[in-house]
């Protein structure tokens, strides 16, 4: 049974080494569409990279960018069963860090 489904918008999690792109499953894209209407995808980056879990590569199917309170954010939408999961370097790049002793981001 999958968490990550249509019917329910988990949220985005820290990536702590998943993947080196943030991304998220088609389903939690979906039930993320469902929330905010405004949010598309961008179909000329389909198959341009391989995102890599672990041992296995899944192709990229689509891109969104998303909103969020920290910024604009750039997922690879990918056919796995995943959650939206924000990588590391998105977090470097948007002058971020984790402190994982807290669990917090900690913004400039």
């Amino acid at each position: 049974m999958s968490y990550y489904t249509v019917n329910n918008f988990i949220g985005i999690m820290i990536n702590i080494g998943a993947s080196k792109q943030s991304t998220a499953g088609y389903s939690q894209f979906l039930a993320f569409q469902r929330l905010n209407t405004s949010i598309q995808l961008d179909t000329t980056t389909q198959g341009i990279i391989n995102i890599q879990f672990g041992i296995k590569l899944t192709s990229l199917i689509k891109s969104a960018k998303v909103t969020t309170p920290i910024g604009i954010i750039k997922f690879h939408i990918v056919k796995i069963n995943t959650p939206f999961l924000l990588c590391l370097a998105d977090i470097d790049y948007l002058q971020m860090y984790f402190n994982n002793l807290k669990n917090i981001l900690i913004t400039p």
